[in-house]
């Protein structure tokens, strides 16, 4: 993707080279995933998504996630404001489809979720103070309720429609959950306005996230299970790396390689012949 793509903060793989070339991540950002990716986009480099799936673990405590909330939204505002503060630079590095896109993905999601709450107590009341009044008195505030509500109900449909095609892909069922996205994103708008206040007394504060709080993560504890570490022959050595004692040894976990080791390191490891280990499957030893 050549235009500005603000990273996640997990399953970033980096060449160092061009790490070190746009300047690392800046320590003084809370979602310094997201400005490199800007920067990565600046400096003409660009990003791929790689075919695969991560697991992480959902927020499943009110307070975890308002925290968490709070700070990619602070975060977001961070680097739109950074980025911006030089426009015609900005513009001639990712011209103007680039600056739409980074307005779009970082100042979109906290402008938009800022203005929701008070955009549905706005059709809330338009809707309770003419309620039962004929539409020929008040002409201009029907029409503005019932634009209001449209827009709200497409909305939510589709966020509704858009939970509904995951949970058919992830056979799940927990539709009583995926009712409750309206206040949903009444929470997002709590949390976008302690993101601006903390940005004013607080920019640089990180709040932190508990991990390993949700009973799916409570399941997925490691455990233990034997490992065996089966030296390799000659042929092996040749036909992975074609150089000579560059990768000596697998380590086999339920039966499939899962990895190779350097022949230093299985040398520091003194795993010069078979042994069985225990170790967290998630892991090598």
């Amino acid at each position: 993707n050549r235009w500005p793509l603000p990273l996640g903060g997990t399953s970033n793989h980096f060449r160092t080279a061009i790490l070190r070339d746009v300047g690392g991540w800046d320590p003084y950002n809370v979602t310094e995933d997201a400005d490199l990716g800007l920067r990565l986009a600046r400096r003409q480099y660009f990003a791929q998504t790689i075919d695969s799936r991560t697991y992480e673990e959902a927020n499943t405590q009110y307070g975890n996630w308002l925290h968490q909330r709070s700070r990619w939204f602070k975060g977001f505002f961070q680097t739109w404001l950074v980025h911006i503060r030089e426009p015609r630079r900005l513009h001639s590095e990712i011209r103007w489809s680039g600056i739409w896109v980074m307005l779009a993905v970082c100042f979109g999601p906290v402008f938009s979720s800022l203005v929701h709450p008070l955009f549905v107590s706005f059709t809330a009341y338009q809707i309770w103070a003419y309620w039962g009044e004929p539409v020929t008195q008040a002409p201009l505030p029907f029409l503005v309720a019932g634009i209001s509500l449209v827009v709200t109900c497409i909305s939510y449909g589709t966020s509704l429609y858009a939970a509904s095609i995951v949970m058919k892909r992830k056979h799940m069922h927990c539709w009583g959950v995926v009712l409750t996205v309206p206040l949903y994103w009444l929470l997002m708008g709590v949390a976008a306005w302690i993101s601006i206040w903390q940005f004013i007394v607080a920019p640089f504060h990180w709040n932190k996230t508990k991990h390993g709080i949700s009973s799916f993560t409570k399941l997925q504890r490691p455990h233990l299970v034997p490992v065996t570490v089966m030296p390799a022959g000659p042929k092996m050595m040749t036909k992975m790396t074609g150089k000579k004692n560059n990768i000596i040894g697998t380590v086999s976990l339920g039966g499939k390689a899962a990895a190779f080791f350097s022949a230093s390191a299985i040398r520091s490891l003194r795993f010069s012949w078979a042994r069985t280990r225990s170790a967290d499957p998630k892991g090598v030893p």
